[in-house]
């Protein structure tokens, strides 16, 4: 589809990738499990696309009890303690989800030592930890039913939000 406005391109890629995580959460490896880093990877864009539109903004994110804006591109993850994924994350675990989870899957396609995907229930926590509060655990099922939320909340209003983004001003100047 060729589209008039970046709204309507946003719109339809965020659906793409919803649809195709729903497949890596569904499908089951010929040994068990999902298709656990694909699906990932893809939540991760997503939520870092939807927090890629409020860089900049006057839009408060509440982090161990001080309101935070979402300054850089590392700040993105921030969009997780917004009203779209309803998380109560620490600055120390959004900083750490963000390095090592969302960047080394990115870039790496790794995860650290000790660091798992696991498939749990819909509505337990997003993250988890061994016993002894060292090894997180990235529930990828949970991370799935949120950003399905989340997406259902930040589509109906992405041409207002992308109106006044700064990223959304910045890819509309790209050419080749």
């Amino acid at each position: 589809m060729i589209h008039s406005d970046t709204a309507s391109m946003i719109h339809e890629s965020v659906q793409e990738m919803l649809h195709v995580a729903g497949y890596c959460l569904a499908t089951r490896k010929p040994l068990g499990g999902c298709y656990g880093y694909p699906l990932a990877i893809l939540l991760f864009s997503i939520m870092d696309a939807i927090g890629s539109y409020y860089a900049g903004a006057k839009y408060l994110i509440m982090i161990d009890g001080k309101e935070r804006k979402i300054k850089k591109k590392d700040e993105h993850i921030y969009i997780l303690n917004s009203p779209y994924y309803n998380q109560t994350l620490t600055l120390h675990k959004l900083t750490k989800l963000y390095a090592n989870f969302r960047s080394l899957l990115t870039h790496n396609l790794a995860l650290p030592p000790n660091h798992f995907l696991i498939m749990d229930e819909p509505m337990a926590p997003l993250l988890k930890y061994d016993q002894n509060n060292q090894s997180p655990f990235l529930n990828v099922t949970a991370f799935y039913r949120l950003t399905e939320s989340a997406a259902e909340k930040f589509l109906p209003v992405i041409a207002d939000i992308i109106a006044t983004s700064k990223n959304a001003s910045n890819i509309s100047k790209k050419t080749f």
